[in-house]
């Protein structure tokens, strides 16, 4: 078994680190969200009210965005001169932070 020679941190480690905080980043966001609604009164007559929920909407999409780009920074930088744990991280946790925020977008579009 390899290990990033930076940290002595197992590679498999670094792997599964890349696949699950995207998800866990995810999860948070979408409890934000949901959370960020249910305080919310929107009504038909209430314009105001409604285009104040949808920025706050917005933001809380650019903060995920945000948050998922920083996490695959630091996580990069955080490896340090492992180039081998650097680049499996960037080539898994790149595509895959894309992907869970592709789907949690449109999830949270859709409901």
């Amino acid at each position: 078994m390899q290990e990033s020679e930076a940290h002595g941190v197992p590679t498999w480690l670094v792997m599964a680190f890349a696949v699950v905080v995207p998800l866990i980043l995810a999860t948070l966001f979408r409890g934000l969200l949901e959370w960020s609604n249910r305080i919310s009164e929107c009504a038909e007559w209430n314009t105001a009210s409604c285009l104040a929920t949808a920025a706050r909407n917005n933001r809380i999409v650019l903060l995920h965005g945000l948050a998922q780009l920083i996490f695959v920074a630091l996580g990069a930088w955080r490896l340090g001169r492992s180039t081998q744990a650097r680049v499996a991280f960037l080539l898994i946790s790149i595509p895959w932070s894309g992907v869970v925020f592709f789907f949690w977008f449109f999830g949270a579009m859709a409901k």
